[in-house]
């Protein structure tokens, strides 16, 4: 069976999930924190049920609305490129947004001691009335759970390139405008379904997160819900995005600058230049904010940029002083890809320490 749960609280999603596995640990779960990319899923796979939070935010990274649940059911209904799930149920905890719902659909409150058992039948009952295909009981697979579609395509290219007998062994997922938040999201997720494979042991993930503040704050989440004694503590790994896997930036570091490590520091100074020349990069905002020391820097006497100078970065570390464009980064990836083997292993040899790190821990 497919669930689909709406939602941007990482509690309530856990308690949820724990529900769906007293029924059964063979479901497919997915999770999103706002409407539009609910509507993304919607568009991509047929649930057959969806549990919807009333308060929610209309977009990625925006505040949650009273009638943001209210919207994304009226889009189901107007859109016919959505896939309408078969049970829709809401799910909220304040009563005074119970006009925003649907009468034609279940609402529960969050509350309400009774939601368990109510929750517990819908799914029960949605189980009944769907004739499962074998597919839907297929085995899981080890997953790294990667910010967006750009780091999963390249995560992937990296694997084949360095670990290729994997490539077929590990799902790499991600969905548009994911974000730290959404990575966070599905580790809770994960955490609580504690899938198992054939012999009974643990499958594991990966939440693969940027070394920015987004990154650190998911981290943060994270080791909120999922408490370190639990099981599901066991069945996950974050990996931080540091120095170690780039090392065209260790010297930078050593000269007193932090760098924000994404997967794109993790490209080698040739690969900066090329976007350089193509128009893909730009100035980094807040760049007082890189200083290891910033009492060494007198802002009296001399501007960021003479400080920065100072400090004797060649070019090929200057480079990182720029950022790539949002806007740009798929275009990058398309130039990656499309690479011989022999410069595509050159650019993404960064990759190789990262690719053999997480399949250690998923495999091991």
């Amino acid at each position: 069976m497919n669930i689909l749960i709406v939602d941007d609280n990482n509690d309530k999603i856990a308690k949820i999930v724990s529900v769906i596995k007293t029924i059964s640990e063979n479901f497919n779960i997915d999770t999103v924190i706002d409407s539009i990319s609910a509507q993304i899923q919607l568009k991509q796979t047929k649930y057959d049920l969806l549990i919807l939070d009333l308060l929610l935010p209309l977009r990625p990274n925006q505040e949650p609305v009273p009638n943001g649940g209210e919207q994304l059911l009226k889009e189901i209904t107007r859109n016919k490129t959505l896939k309408t799930p078969t049970i829709i149920v809401g799910i909220t905890q304040f009563e005074e947004y119970k006009s925003n719902f649907s009468s034609i659909w279940k609402l529960l409150f969050f509350n309400d001691s009774n939601w368990i058992t109510e929750l517990t039948e819908i799914i029960e009952h949605t189980e009944r009335s769907i004739l499962f295909s074998s597919d839907l009981y297929k085995q899981k697979k080890p997953a790294i759970i990667v910010e967006g579609p750009t780091d999963a395509i390249i995560i992937k290219e990296a694997i084949q390139l360095f670990k290729p007998e994997f490539i077929d062994k590990i799902e790499i997922k991600s969905q548009r405008s994911a974000g730290a938040s959404w990575v966070a999201n599905q580790i809770v997720v994960w955490a609580n379904l504690l899938n198992k494979d054939n012999d009974g042991k643990l499958i594991k993930c990966i939440g693969l997160l940027d070394g920015d503040q987004a990154g650190i704050d998911a981290n943060t989440e994270i080791n909120r819900v999922i408490k370190t004694d639990s099981s599901g503590a066991n069945s996950f790994k974050v990996f931080k995005l540091k120095p170690d896997y780039a090392k065209n930036i260790i010297p930078v570091f050593k000269k007193g600058l932090i760098i924000p490590i994404t997967l794109e520091e993790l490209y080698p100074p040739e690969l900066w230049k090329y976007a350089e020349s193509k128009g893909w990069l730009e100035e980094r905002s807040k760049m007082d904010e890189l200083l290891k020391d910033p009492k060494s820097w007198n802002k009296w006497d001399e501007t960021l940029k003479d400080y920065i100078n100072k400090i004797g970065l060649n070019e090929d570390e200057s480079i990182y002083l720029k950022t790539f464009k949002l806007t740009t980064k798929e275009k990058v990836v398309k130039y990656i890809v499309e690479l011989n083997s022999v410069n595509k292993k050159s650019t993404l040899q960064n990759f190789e320490k990262l690719v053999c790190d997480m399949i250690e821990y998923l495999i091991k």
